[in-house]
């Protein structure tokens, strides 16, 4: 089976961290979002996905050559430029699956868990997982009959009939149909900037097409702050640490589960819960806990948390929640 991985957004919500860095490469309980969504996909039976690239796509192809090295996941980048919208982001790889029985799409921002049953082989119907919100106004959403079937589905409506938000995760049959859709939302947009996948599933619904919801209550939206923090904790059940970690980093408390990169040097601090430290780091006095550290960070004599800090970064003093982006120094010590 295959699956459409759209990665090519820029990351607004995440900036500066994602000035120089691709949202899907952002490090998460050791690994970046997009290594976990990998590797959950195939876990579920997927062999063959393909990346929408288009943002510091040299980065994610740099990535996905070292990260599937080893894995027999075949794989292909295609790139989208201009972005006109996650709809016309899969559209571009119809070519690739148009002779396909079904196809998934996982988007690329988001760490999603749902039934083995969206992945078993018995399904007869497209399917889409989908999570009731307080604020369904800010996600496309579904309406969904007493049988379990998406009757309607709206892009952020205005006046939401439904709180069931569609997380991310797709399993799509009906391919020429999913394919006619999909052409048919790029060419008419209704004076909109992009092509919505959302729309193209409605055209999808009013051709008679049944998709059915499934239900999933673990949903983290990664193109947030707030939400990466959430995510962070909920896959760091256990810590990546030595065995021998007490005598490595002197006079220091870790507090699983934690994860530390490799050659980082750590003293007189108090490190954890729910901390990822990257590569090559310094620490040196601070207490830090809830919080994600790229590589190469230095932190001294400073209380962390909640706090995404990127790669090549250095912070001296005080107690702050922080989102700073690559090669950031701040020294708040004098």
């Amino acid at each position: 089976m295959k699956a459409i991985i759209p990665v090519a957004g820029s990351g607004t919500h995440l900036r500066p961290l994602t000035h120089t860095q691709p949202k899907c490469l952002l490090p998460l309980a050791g690994k970046p979002i997009l290594g976990h969504i990998i590797d959950y996909l195939g876990d579920s039976g997927i062999d063959e996905m393909i990346f929408i690239v288009g943002h510091l796509s040299q980065k994610i192809e740099k990535f996905l050559d070292e990260f599937l090295y080893d894995r027999k996941i075949k794989y292909k980048t295609i790139y989208q430029n201009p972005g006109q919208g996650l709809g016309h982001a899969i559209l571009l790889a119809s070519e690739y699956f148009k002779d396909e029985k079904e196809v998934i799409v996982h988007l690329g921002d988001s760490i999603i868990r749902t039934s083995p049953e969206f992945f078993s082989k018995e399904n007869t119907h497209s399917m889409i997982c989908l999570k009731k919100v307080s604020v369904p106004g800010n996600f496309g959403i579904c309406e969904v009959s007493s049988d379990g079937f998406i009757r309607k589905m709206v892009e952020k409506p205005k006046v939401p009939k439904s709180n069931y938000a569609i997380v991310g995760l797709y399993r799509i049959q009906e391919i020429p149909l999913f394919i006619e859709s999909l052409q048919n939302e790029f060419d008419s947009k209704n004076g909109k900037d992009e092509a919505q996948l959302t729309d193209a599933l409605q055209y999808m619904l009013q051709k008679g097409s049944k998709i059915k919801m499934i239900k999933t209550d673990r949903w983290f939206d990664c193109s947030r702050k707030t939400s990466l923090l959430e995510a962070n904790r909920m896959l760091m059940n256990v810590g990546e640490l030595p065995e021998n970690y007490n005598s490595i980093y002197s006079k220091t408390i870790i507090i699983p589960p934690v994860v530390i990169g490799k050659n980082c040097h750590i003293e007189n601090a108090i490190i954890g819960p729910n901390v990822v430290v990257g590569h090559n780091s310094e620490i040196y006095g601070a207490i830090i806990k809830e919080s994600i550290l790229g590589n190469k960070t230095e932190i001294r004599n400073t209380v962390i948390e909640e706090s995404i800090i990127g790669n090549d970064s250095t912070f001296y003093g005080s107690n702050l929640k922080l989102n700073l982006g690559d090669n950031t120094d701040i020294d708040l010590t004098s």
